[in-house]
C-alpha cells in the first residue's frame, strides 16, 4: 500500500455527500401537519467524516529504508535497504484533527487556515511509528509544505463544480503528505541491527 490521491478524493466525496443529507419529518404548526427538512448530521458529525477521509487515506503511508543499518560494527546490515515500513499510528492525531476541522467550520474560517494547521499538527502527532516484517522505526515526521486550502476554495468561487473543488483539495493535501519527511531510529530483529531511517512519506 501507499498514499493514494484517489482514495482521498473518494473519501472526501463521501464526506461531502453525507454533509448534504437531510431528514424529513412532520411537525405541528398552528395545528397543521407541516413537512420540514433538517440536516441529518451535525457539524461535529461532518467534521468527523472529513477527518475520517484524511486519516483513512493517511493510514496507507509508508517510508523506505534507503541505507544499511550501521550497527553492528563493522558489518552494517544491508538487508534492510529497500524495505518499506507502514505507519502504525495514523489514528493518534485524529481526535485533534476532527476538533480543528469543527472549529474551522464553526468560526466560518473561509480560507480554512485552521484546517491547514490541523493537518500539519496531525502529521506530527501521528507519523511516529512504522513497521515492516522484521524492521521497525520510531521517530517523527515534519510536513514541509503546508496544505493551503485557499486554492481549492478559489476553484469553487470561480464557478467550479463540487468534484473540481474536492479534486483540488485532495491534490493539495496529497502533495503536502508526499513532501513530509520522517526521521527516526530503526531496528531489525533478523539479523539484529539498528540504524537511522530517513524518508519522505510514500
Amino acid at each position: 500500500m501507499a498514499l493514494s490521491k484517489q482514495k482521498l478524493v473518494d473519501g472526501l466525496k463521501e464526506a461531502f455527500t453525507k454533509a448534504k443529507e437531510v431528514e424529513e419529518s412532520t411537525k405541528k404548526v398552528d395545528g397543521k401537519d407541516v413537512k420540514v427538512s433538517e440536516a441529518k448530521n451535525s457539524q461535529s458529525d461532518i467534521a468527523g467524516f472529513i477527518a475520517d477521509a484524511i486519516v483513512s487515506y493517511a493510514s496507507d503511508a509508508e517510508v523506505l529504508v534507503s541505507a544499511p543499518f550501521a550497527t553492528p560494527v563493522p558489518a552494517p546490515d544491508a538487508s534492510v535497504v529497500g524495505k518499506k515500513l507502514k505507519v502504525q499510528t495514523a489514528q493518534a492525531g485524529k481526535p485533534a484533527l476532527q476538533s480543528t476541522i469543527l472549529t474551522s467550520m464553526n468560526t466560518q474560517d473561509v480560507a480554512m487556515t485552521a484546517i491547514t494547521s490541523g493537518i500539519m499538527a496531525y502529521t506530527a502527532a501521528s507519523f511516529i511509528a512504522f513497521t515492516g516484517t522484521t524492521v521497525t522505526a520510531a521517530g517523527a515526521a515534519v510536513m514541509a509544505v503546508p496544505p493551503l486550502l485557499v486554492a481549492p476554495l478559489a476553484v469553487g468561487i470561480g464557478g467550479g463544480e463540487e468534484d473540481d473543488v474536492i479534486n483540488a483539495m485532495a491534490t493539495v493535501i496529497h502533495t503536502s503528505f508526499l513532501g513530509s519527511t520522517f526521521t527516526g531510529a530503526g531496528s531489525n530483529t533478523a539479523p539484529p541491527s539498528t540504524g537511522a531511517v530517513v524518508s519522505t512519506l510514500m
